[in-house]
This record gives C-alpha cells, sequence and structure tokens, in this order.
C-alpha cells in the first residue's frame, strides 16, 4: 500500500500531458463559448460522478476513462446541437463542434486495448509458466534474474521518460535528449540489474526475484494508472478553471467568448496535480467500495475453485465448449509425450504452505502476480507515452483474465462461471459507454436551455444521490457477510473447544431471521411495500452469506486431520439446516412483497387472525430455542418440552391449512390471498421442521460424541 501511494504521487505529479484529452480530444472548443463549455464540463462531472459512484456500489469494475470520453462526447453533442439551434444556423455545420477524428481514435484505442491486454497477459504467462512452471525457485539464478532484469529495464526507460519529461519546466532539448537516450537508458538498466540479482543470489540463496518484481510493479502500475487516469479525475476540472481565467479580464459576455485558448497546449499546475495524488492515495486506503471492486476482479482470476459470484449462462457455456473442442483438436496434432510435458508443466505440485486462515491464502502466486503488474504496466506507459487515453481498468483487468487463462486457473469446474463474470464486466463496459452518453446529452440539453434554473437542482438530486448510495452501502450490502463470516480454526481443532463459537454464530443468524420474520408479517398487514423491500434485501443479504461461509467450511475439510472430521461433518450439517430455514424465510418475505407490490386484494379477518397467532408462537419457540442456546447445551427436560410445543405448533398450522382451504371453498376468497397465506403456512411448517433439527442436534451433543450424531438427528422422530 505504501509503496502503491508512492506510484500514484510519482504519476500525478508527471501527468500534466494528458490534460489536452479533457480539453479537445473529443470536441472543438473553438466553436463554443465560454458559457456553453461550462455547462459542457458540468454536465460532464455530474453525470460522470454518478455513473462511477454507481458501478462501486455494486462492486463491479468499470472503465473511467470509457466514461469521461463518452460524458465528454455525449455532453459536447447536446450542447453544439442547441448551440447551432439556438443560433439560426444550419444543422450541417453541427459536426464541426466534434473532433471526430479524436474521439474515434480514443475509441477504437479503448476498446482494442481489451483484445491485446488479453492477448498479451496470456502470452507472456504461458511462456514463463513453460519455462519455470510453479516450482520457480529451482529457476531463479537463471530466469528468474533474467525476468526481473527486463522488468527493471522496462520500468527504469518509462520512469525516466515519463518522470523526467513530465516535470514543468524541463527544456525541449532536455527532453529530446532523453528520449534519444531511451534504448541506452533500458541497455544500463537491464545490465546493471542483472549483475545485481546474480550477486544478491549467490548472498542469499532464499532471495525472492518475484517478490521484487511484484513491489517494482506495484509501483509501476500504480505511477502508470495515476498518470494515465488522473485525466479522468481532474481534467475536466481544470479545463474549466483555466477557461474561467482565460475569460476573466476579456471584457466579452461569458455567452459570446469563445474557447479558443483550450486548443492551446497545457500549462498544468503542479499543486493541483499533488493534490489530486493525494485525494486518490487516501481512497486508496480508506475505500471499502473500491476493495469490493478489488475483490470482485481478484476473484474472477484466482488459481483455486471458490465460491463463484457469477452465474453461468449461454454465451459463456458455448464459448467455453468452443474452447475445449479447440484444445481437443490441437492435442490431436501435438505429439502425446510433448503434450503430456507441456501440460506437467501447467501442474501445481509445490509443498502447500499451512495458512492459520483459509482467507490468507494468496489468489495466485509471485510469478502470476509479477506478470500481471509488469504487462498491465508496461502497456499502460506506453499508451500514456503516446498520449493515448488508454482504458487502465480494462488493460489490468483482461491482462489478469489472459493469465488466468493460461495459468489453467479456470478448471472445469469454474470455467463457465469465470468466463460469464468476465462477460459480464467486459458488457459492464459497453453499458457504462452507453449509459455515459446517453446521460450526458440530456443532462447538457437540460443545462444549456435552462441553465441556473437547471444547474443548482441537478447538482442537489447528484448530493442526495450519492448521500443515497452511501447509506444503502453501509446498511444493507454485505451486513450480514460481516457478522457472520468470522474466521475461526475449526478445521485443525476439536469440535468441542469451539462449540461455544459455533452456537453464538447460530443464535446470531436465528436472531436476525426472528427480528425479520416479525417484521415482515407485520408489513404484509399494513401493505408495507417499503418496509418489504428492506427485509428482501436483508434476508438475501444473510441467506447469500451462509452460502459463501458453508462453501468455506467445504473447502476447509481439505485440511481438516482425520480425527475432527466428524467434528467438521456436523458443522456442515448445522449450516445445511440454516440454508433450509433461510430458503423458507426468503419464500414468505417474497411472497408478501409480490402480494403487496402487484396491489393484490387485502387479507380477510380470519387470515390475519391466523397469521397473528402463527408468527407468536414461531417466534416464542424460536427465542425458547435462543435462550437454551446462548446458556448451555439443550437439556432432556428442555427438549421435551420442546417437542410438545413444536407438536402442538405443527398440529396448528395443519389444521391452518384445513381452514384456509375450506375458506377458499365456502367464502370464495380470493385466489391470490389463498396462495399468500397456504404459501407462508407451508412455509411456516419447514420452519418448525429445522428448528426442531437444531433442537434434536444439540440435545444429541454429548462430550466426545458425535461419529453418529447425525444419523440419530435424521432417525428421531
Amino acid at each position: 500500500m505504501i509503496i502503491a501511494t508512492m506510484g500514484i504521487m510519482f504519476g500525478s505529479i508527471f501527468s500534466g500531458g494528458m490534460m489536452e484529452i479533457a480539453r479537445s480530444g473529443v470536441f472543438n472548443p473553438a466553436f463554443f463559448s465560454m458559457e456553453e463549455i461550462m455547462y459542457l464540463f458540468a454536465a460532464v462531472m455530474i453525470t460522470d460522478i454518478i455513473l462511477l459512484d454507481f458501478f462501486n456500489t455494486v462492486a463491479m469494475p468499470t472503465s473511467t476513462t470509457v466514461s469521461i470520453v463518452f460524458n465528454l462526447l455525449g455532453s459536447a453533442i447536446g450542447i453544439s446541437f442547441f448551440s447551432v439551434l439556438h443560433s439560426d444556423g444550419s444543422l450541417a455545420s453541427w459536426g464541426e463542434h466534434i473532433n471526430a477524428a479524436g474521439a474515434l481514435t480514443i475509441i477504437v484505442g479503448i476498446f482494442l486495448s481489451v483484445a491485446i491486454a488479453f492477448v498479451v497477459g496470456w502470452a507472456v504467462q504461458y511462456i514463463t509458466r513453460l519455462i519455470v512452471s510453479f516450482n520457480y525457485g529451482k529457476t531463479m539464478k537463471s530466469f528468474g534474474a533474467l525476468f526481473g532484469s527486463l522488468s527493471v529495464a522496462l520500468i527504469a526507460n518509462f520512469i525516466v521518460i515519463k518522470g523526467l519529461t513530465g516535470i514543468p519546466g524541463v527544456s525541449q532539448e532536455v527532453v529530446a535528449t532523453i528520449q534519444n537516450s531511451s534504448t541506452l537508458i533500458s541497455l544500463l538498466a537491464f545490465g546493471a540489474s542483472f549483475i545485481i540479482f546474480q550477486i544478491v543470489l549467490r548472498a542469499n540463496t532464499s532471495f525472492n526475484i518475484y517478490k521484487f518484481v511484484v513491489l517494482l510493479g506495484t509501483f509501476a502500475l500504480a505511477m502508470a494508472f495515476a498518470s494515465n487516469d488522473l485525466v479522468n479525475f481532474i481534467g475536466v476540472p481544470i479545463a474549466g478553471y483555466d477557461a474561467y481565467l482565460n475569460w476573466l479580464d476579456s471584457g466579452i459576455p461569458a455567452s459570446e467568448y469563445q474557447m479558443t485558448a483550450l486548443t492551446e497546449p497545457v500549462k498544468s499546475n503542479p499543486l493541483f496535480l499533488m493534490g489530486a495524488g493525494i485525494i486518490m492515495s487516501l481512497t486508496l486506503w480508506f475505500s471499502k467500495k473500491a476493495r469490493s471492486v478489488v475483490k470482485t476482479a481478484v476473484d474472477l482470476g484466482r488459481q483455486e475453485e471458490g465460491q463463484e459470484r457469477f452465474e453461468g449462462n449461454e454465451l459463456a457455456r458455448g464459448i467455453v465448449s468452443g474452447i475445449s473442442r479447440i484444445s481437443n483438436s490441437v492435442a490431436k496434432v501435438i505429439p502425446d509425450t510433448t503434450w503430456h510435458k507441456i501440460n506437467k508443466r501447467f501442474v501445481d505440485d509445490t509443498p502447500k504452505i499451512e495458512y492459520e486462515l483459509p482467507s490468507d491464502r494468496p489468489a495466485f502466486d509471485m510469478v502470476r502476480a509479477a506478470i500481471n503488474l509488469i504487462v498491465a504496466a508496461g502497456l499502460i506507459l506506453v499508451a500514456t507515452s503516446f498520449k493515448l487515453p488508454l482504458s487502465t481498468t480494462f488493460v489490468s483487468f483482461m491482462v489478469l483474465m489472459g493469465t488466468s487463462l493460461a495459468d489453467k486457473a479456470w478448471s472445469q469446474g469454474s470455467s463457465v462461471y469465470r468466463v460469464s463474470g468476465v462477460l459480464t464486466v467486459v458488457g459492464g463496459w459497453f453499458l457504462t459507454a452507453i449509459m455515459a452518453l446517453a446521460a450526458s446529452i440530456i443532462c447538457a440539453s437540460i443545462l444549456i436551455n435552462f441553465k441556473l434554473y437547471a444547474l443548482i437542482p441537478l447538482l442537489i438530486i447528484t448530493v442526495v444521490l450519492l448521500f443515497k448510495s452511501l447509506i444503502f452501502y453501509r446498511n444493507n450490502r454485505f451486513k450480514a457477510e460481516v457478522n457472520l463470516e468470522m474466521d475461526d480454526v475449526w478445521f485443525k481443532s476439536d469440535f468441542f473447544k469451539i462449540e461455544h463459537e459455533i452456537r453464538k454464530k447460530l443464535t446470531f443468524m436465528m436472531k436476525r431471521l426472528d427480528k425479520s420474520y416479525h417484521e415482515t408479517i407485520d408489513a404484509l398487514l399494513k401493505s408495507d411495500l417499503e418496509q418489504l423491500k428492506r427485509m428482501n434485501i436483508l434476508v438475501d443479504d444473510i441467506k447469500s452469506t451462509n452460502e459463501n461461509y458453508k462453501f468455506k467450511l467445504t473447502q476447509q475439510i481439505k485440511t481438516v486431520p482425520k480425527e475432527y472430521r466428524e467434528g467438521g461433518k456436523a458443522m456442515l450439517y448445522i449450516h445445511d439446516i440454516q440454508q433450509e430455514l433461510l430458503e423458507s424465510f426468503v419464500n414468505i418475505v417474497a411472497s408478501s412483497k409480490k402480494h403487496v407490490q402487484n396491489l393484490h386484494p387485502k387479507l380477510e379477518d380470519e387470515q390475519i387472525e391466523l397469521l397473528e397467532n402463527s408468527k407468536t408462537k414461531i417466534r416464542l419457540y424460536l427465542n425458547e430455542l435462543i435462550k437454551c442456546l446462548e446458556k448451555d447445551h439443550i437439556s432432556e427436560a428442555d427438549y421435551k418440552t420442546f417437542k410438545h410445543i413444536r407438536n402442538g405448533i405443527v398440529k396448528d398450522i395443519d389444521q391452518a391449512i384445513s381452514n384456509q382451504i375450506s375458506w377458499a371453498t365456502d367464502k370464495k376468497l380470493s385466489g391470490k390471498n389463498s396462495e399468500l397465506i397456504l404459501t407462508i403456512l407451508f412455509e411456516n411448517k419447514d420452519i418448525m421442521q429445522g428448528l426442531s433439527k437444531i433442537v434434536k442436534l444439540f440435545y444429541n451433543l454429548k462430550s466426545g460424541d458425535y461419529k453418529n450424531l447425525i444419523g440419530k438427528v435424521l432417525s428421531e422422530n
């Protein structure tokens, strides 16, 4: 994090050359007045902030470059259209306002970078893995030193050229001298670093060059991001500020002053650049949304199987199936012995490191980490040196996906989900472009026609949306995950040593369900749709969290010592019961929300009374169970009491089902009402069955005796 912060600060200070894109890369400022330019930039900022915050809130990677370019294009289209219309000019001249050639070059470059980044990442990773395999320590002195030296040469070249030439006030003669010496700089960096690596490796055989490259790559990628993306961050505000200063002493009305000055070279203020770098660094350290976005990308590229966030779709299945057929065809052409040797290089047979917590296990090894960073940084820095607004998000994400494919991280069990995730993210980028273009055209059109009467309400709306987004993120997203996914070391412990922890998690989840069930029934009876929507989010979140946690437990079983396996089986059974309970609660909430949302008939008095009684009895049973779990194991007296109460509640539910069917027949009740009540009653019965399993399990849980625990619970009446 510290090195990344240093890279951001270094890159931001030397990023002035990219600022021209925000000023004249997409539109021709000479055709716009000062007033029009200000409304154009305002429309860009308003739509860009809302759009990027939306994608961050849903933890989806998106491209700031795509967003800013299409916002600039859309705003320019909207402003120029009404500018020509208001001036009684010919709409044939409308196109002169747009820098069509520049915009097309930028857009093509952005989307072409997707394919280039993926292919280059795949090729470099594939060749590297063929050479070093996973046991890269054997080739550290040879290939490791060579790879490290090449990385140093690449990064040193761009740091020197980009850094020194980006310093404000450096003369053109010095810049030319540095650029002409780029090859020499690279050769000197390569030779010096290779010699140093050899000396260090002989003195310290445990030195890992790939770790050094990862740190160097972190600095380079952070620098590349800052130097390329800073234009997306402050390019528009600085252009607006420069336009204001240029007009200020002109004495010409803003509506008549043409902004020819924005076509001149940018004179960046180092203080602005440094301030922007500080804000970007603080975001890196403190933004939870940024971490959730990173998690989405890293999970798609991890080496081992894991909980997949994205569902499979037909397109992903078709792609995976097609690639499999191509791979099989290639395998038939290559001799079996050669094919076997190649595949063997991609098998990770290195001794596995035992981590205290499974969540600490890295997503991939040092070799792939180094290549992800160096290749992405190299591509971004090359584009930046040519002043191309390459999408840093596109490049870094697609390099990660390319190296994942080359490393065979997309196994048969996860390939469809990973490909689906990649398609979703890439589709999100295209969606960003469409949304940015449409939203900015609308916003700019409103501003140019209604001016300050529209600007102030739009700014208020933006602030309100950001505030609501923050509240939603804090209150709803991952709320249950934070509370329920408490890492433990159960897979290295006797079950009974951590039973208190298990009961604590279970009772916490049951309290959440008790509250949500009670509030759901109350909201249904009051036809409170907003409350039902909140309950729907909450219960879905708890359900998703339980699924993720259960998956982690399943994965951890691989490391459970033999003597603790039956305890692990008991834990998985507990989480399976939780999942059954959650399914019932989800169905109740969803059915209630659907009923109110679609304005179905209100419930009859008999149905309301039936739900109230059922809610009260289930809540009493659930609360008594929570008390028992919080204090100790369930005693024999408690078990008999629970069994007696359970039988009474189930009997009442069965009677209520019969009554509902009778009412539907005799009173001709609404079919939708009957459907809702019967759904809730049958789910209530399933809830009681799940709670009874928990009672049976903890009643039968005697210290040191859990070998046949599950069988005993399932065989009980």
